[in-house]
C-alpha cells in the first residue's frame, strides 16, 4: 500500500491493518478477521468517502474505483463475516494439528465439537452449512488414524463421556490393540481387563485425587501418576497419547535449511548441508535446554479453548445488529488483484506530489505487521 494511503487510513482508524505474510499460519484467515474488526471496518469506510482520499490521483483510477465499490459493499463485509463464522471452529481444530507436544487425545473431541459448531451458526443457510459440514467430514474420514479413537479411550478427561456404542471409536482401538499385541490373544485379554478396571473407576482411580478434573486435562502425567492397578495398559496410553497429530512442525526444519543453505553457500555439498543442518538444530535445543531446562509439552483444553488469538477471532462471528452498513448495490467483484504492479498498491512514490513519508505517518495502536498475531507458541 503506498505511503500516502496509508497514512490517511491512520487518520481514521485507531488500529492498522495487517501484512500479509505466507509463513503465518492461516494467515489469510486472520487478515480477514483483522479487517472485520469494528475499528478498520469504520476506519476504510470513511476513508474511501473522504475528500482527501478522492483527490489524490492514485485514487482516480480503475483499480481504485473497484477497491472504492468493495469497501461499500454490503454483500462483501456479509460474506466476509460468514467466511469467519465457518471458518473459526475449523481454525481451532488445524491449530491443535499444527502443535508441537501431545495432542492424539483431544483430536477426535475437537473434531466433534467443531461439526456441531458448523451445524449451529446462525444467519447462514442450512443447505450452506450442510456442505461445508459434508466437506469436513469428508475430510476427517480420509486423515482419520486408529490412532486417534485409541487416544480418545485413553484421555482420562474423555473417561466417563466416551462412549461403547460408537463404532469408529470401538473399530480404532480394537485396531491399535491388535497391532500392539502383534496378534497375541493373551495379551489383547490383559489389556481389555485392564480397560475394564480403568472405565469403571476402580481402586485407585476411586481417589479424589485420580478424579480431579485439573489433572485428568494433562493425560501424560495422569497416567504416569495412576498406573499400579493396570501397568500394561499404563505403557500403551503413554506411547498413544505422548503423540502429536501431524508432522506439520517437522516442517519449521525448513527455515533452518534457508539459513544454512544462502547464495553464498550454494556450493556446499548435501552432506555437509545436512550436518550444518543438523548441528545448528541441536545448538538450538541446547540454548533453550539451558534457558529453560527440560519440560514436557502437553496440550491441553484450556489451552485450545482459551487462547487469546482464538478469542480475538471468534468474537467476530457475532455481528452486532444496527451497525450501519450501507446497502450498497454495487455487485461484490468476482476478482480483485492486489498486486504490487496495481497503481494503487504500488511501492513506488514518484505518481503522486501529496505522498507522506511512511515513517512519518501517524500510527495507530497496534503494530503493522505478522507481528501482530502470535500464532505460535515456540
Amino acid at each position: 500500500m503506498k505511503p500516502s494511503i496509508l497514512a490517511l487510513f491512520r487518520k481514521h482508524s485507531s488500529k492498522d491493518l495487517l501484512k500479509p505474510a505466507q509463513t503465518r499460519f492461516a494467515y489469510m484467515f486472520i487478515m480477514l478477521s483483522n479487517l472485520l474488526d469494528e475499528r478498520v471496518y469504520n476506519g476504510l469506510r470513511s476513508m474511501v468517502v473522504s475528500a482527501e482520499y478522492t483527490r489524490k490521483k492514485v485514487c482516480q483510477t480503475r483499480k481504485a474505483e473497484d477497491v472504492y465499490g468493495i469497501v461499500l459493499s454490503a454483500f462483501f463485509w456479509r460474506s466476509a463475516r460468514e467466511i469467519v463464522s465457518i471458518c473459526a471452529p475449523i481454525l481451532k481444530v488445524l491449530r491443535l494439528a499444527d502443535r508441537e507436544g501431545a495432542t492424539m487425545g483431544l483430536v477426535y473431541e475437537l473434531t466433534d465439537r467443531m461439526i456441531e459448531q458448523i451445524s449451529h451458526i446462525d444467519g447462514i443457510e442450512n443447505a450452506r452449512l450442510e456442505e461445508v459440514k459434508s466437506l469436513c467430514v469428508k475430510r476427517w474420514d480420509m486423515m482419520h488414524s486408529p490412532l486417534h479413537a485409541a487416544a480418545y479411550v485413553l484421555h482420562p478427561i474423555w473417561r466417563e463421556k466416551c462412549p461403547d456404542d460408537d463404532g469408529e471409536v470401538s473399530d480404532g482401538w480394537m485396531d491399535v490393540l491388535e497391532r500392539y499385541t502383534h496378534g497375541d490373544l493373551e495379551k489383547q485379554g490383559i489389556l481389555m481387563d485392564e480397560l475394564d478396571k480403568y472405565k469403571s473407576i476402580e481402586g485407585t482411580y476411586q481417589r479424589p485425587l485420580a478424579r480431579d478434573e485439573k489433572r485428568m486435562h494433562y493425560a501424560v502425567k495422569w497416567w504416569e501418576s495412576f498406573e499400579a492397578r493396570t501397568p500394561n495398559l499404563q505403557k500403551l496410553a503413554l506411547r498413544v497419547l505422548s503423540q502429536g497429530t501431524c508432522a506439520s512442525p517437522c516442517e519449521r526444519n525448513w527455515s533452518t535449511f534457508s539459513l544454512i543453505h544462502t547464495k553464498l553457500r550454494n556450493k556446499l555439498l548435501p552432506r555437509n548441508t545436512e550436518k550444518l543442518v543438523y548441528i545448528h538444530t541441536n545448538l538450538r535445543l541446547a540454548t533453550k535446554i539451558k534457558e529453560r531446562g527440560f519440560e514436557k509439552i502437553e496440550v491441553t483444553l484450556d489451552m485450545i479453548e482459551h487462547e487469546k488469538d482464538d478469542d480475538r477471532l471468534l468474537t467476530l462471528q457475532k455481528s452486532k445488529e444496527g451497525e450501519g452498513m450501507l446497502d450498497s448495490t454495487t455487485p461484490i467483484l468476482e476478482r480483485l488483484s492486489l498486486r504490487d504492479d496495481d497503481p494503487l498498491f504500488a511501492h513506488d512514490d514518484d505518481d503522486d506530489d501529496d505522498d507522506d513519508d511512511y515513517d512519518d505517518a501517524p500510527h495507530g495502536d497496534d503494530d503493522v505487521g505478522e507481528e501482530d498475531i502470535e500464532l505460535d507458541d515456540d
